[in-house]
């Protein structure tokens, strides 16, 4: 069978699209993924309870990106929640901060003293956020991935069509000028 050099832009650009959507689509699913396996235990294990501050401070860690491993800080706050706030809990700030300053200007978000709204894990009630757990964000990844292979399909489906009609065109094209360089030779 004889290769076939694809001509038309317009099956060049399908494809393309095509290759960019499954990209995208392997993207957000996998981002989606990790994000729903992180907080949908969350949602079944986290009740809202109060939390008053009894101390904050800021911890250090050890963050990296994909070229290099540096030292960053996040804030945390010691506080107590439960029956006459009698469980003694972590609250651990997901933003990390290059800056300590930073970090340190965050914990006076939360007052020493002050109760605030709060989520802790039942399984382990030493562990408590200040924010509601949500998959919001996991859902819409979810379902950008699906609309991206929604138009994968799409565009991928077009292509074939594209590249059949000009595989059959150029068919069609050499069998004029055989049939026209045949009857030149007849005569």
């Amino acid at each position: 069978m004889a290769q076939h050099k694809i001509k038309d832009p317009k099956a060049i650009a399908c494809i393309t699209i095509a290759l960019l959507g499954l990209s995208a689509a392997i993207v957000f699913f996998t981002i989606g993924g990790v994000f729903l396996a992180k907080e949908n235990p969350k949602l079944l294990n986290y009740a809202n309870d109060m939390c008053t501050v009894q101390s904050s401070s800021v911890r250090s860690y050890q963050c990296r990106t994909r070229y290099s491993h540096y030292t960053c800080y996040g804030a945390i706050w010691n506080v107590y929640h439960g029956e006459n706030n009698t469980i003694n809990a972590i609250v651990e700030e997901d933003q990390r901060s290059r800056s300590y300053s930073t970090a340190l200007k965050r914990t006076q978000g939360y007052r020493i003293g002050t109760s605030y709204s709060c989520w802790y894990d039942t399984r382990r009630p030493s562990v408590a956020q200040w924010n509601k757990p949500s998959t919001v964000a996991a859902i819409i990844l979810l379902c950008c991935g699906g609309v991206s292979v929604l138009l994968t399909g799409l565009f991928t489906f077009l292509s074939v069509k594209l590249v059949k009609q000009e595989i059959l065109q150029q068919a069609h094209d050499n069998m004029d000028s055989y049939s026209s360089s045949n009857i030149f030779i007849k005569q």
